[in-house]
């Protein structure tokens, strides 16, 4: 089980967000985003950019198509190490209460998931479960179980699920074709795109996970780089080597392509 003495600590460390949209708990947005940043990154990370971007977007459109858009953080450790597994537990249990009561609160908004790295994987496995006994790092996962269903509270509203660099990326899923509806692979240096969809990440999901996650797959948008040897591992031999996992190999078109492809579930 998590350490709660560990959530205690982030909770104190959670520190004011660098988007303007932050949520008013007191409202329901049109559009909802939850955010779950990569290990160590201050809140929101690099997707307080997406959702900026999202925001600004839907916020502009003229007469009865504006949208109200905001975000929340996923309030998660992102902590490595012998923590891992615990931090992203805490990040999964935490993503299923928030998307469920965000849903029950507000159940006309359109509800957005975004994650990056150790994000990715909470992101991934809120709807996917962990099977139990997988070792990742210095430590076990336990079985845990998908905390989103998608024809249940908080899964229906769902229409967007946006990871960069998920340690837990699957290689050729149904879903990896380069039309927004699947697993993008970029190459962050330039327009081409490159082969890291074809890879296994560290700790793919097993058939069984893949077949849970897989009634979300028209929402799925997973971006991983040809040489991330967190999402593409088989690709790069250097498992330090993290060019093309931070956040800069994932700006730019990477962000740009995320920002289309959420627009695009708000016609």
């Amino acid at each position: 089980m998590f350490n709660r003495n560990l959530l205690l600590t982030v909770a104190l460390a959670l520190v004011a967000s660098v988007s303007a949209h932050v949520t008013n708990p007191t409202e329901c947005s049109d559009v909802h985003f939850f955010v779950a940043r990569g290990s160590n990154e201050k809140y929101p990370g690099f997707l307080g950019e997406v959702v900026d971007g999202v925001c600004d977007e839907v916020e502009a459109r003229p007469g009865a198509k504006s949208l109200s858009c905001d975000y929340e953080d996923i309030v998660y450790p992102a902590a490595l190490g012998k923590d891992y597994c615990d931090s992203v537990e805490h990040g999964i249990i935490v993503t299923g209460q928030r998307v469920r009561s965000y849903a029950r609160r507000c159940p006309s908004s359109k509800l957005v998931l975004l994650g990056y790295s150790q994000g990715a994987a909470v992101i991934g496995d809120a709807l996917s479960g962990v099977s139990g006994e997988v070792p990742f790092a210095d430590c076990v996962f336990p079985e845990i179980k998908p905390s989103i269903a998608k024809n249940r509270t908080g899964g229906k509203n769902i229409v967007a699920v946006v990871s960069f660099g998920d340690p837990r990326h699957n290689a050729n899923q149904k879903s990896n074709a380069a039309d927004g509806n699947g697993f993008y692979s970029l190459d962050p240096f330039g327009d081409a795109f490159s082969f890291g969809a074809e890879y296994d990440g560290q700790k793919p999901r097993t058939t069984e996970e893949v077949d849970a996650m897989d009634p979300f797959h028209e929402q799925v948008l997973s971006f991983c780089n040809y040489g991330d040897p967190f999402c593409a591992a088989s690709t790069n031999v250097d498992a330090d080597d993290h060019t093309y996992h931070k956040t800069s190999a994932y700006s730019g078109a990477g962000l740009e392509k995320a920002v289309k492809f959420i627009c695009g579930k708000f016609p």
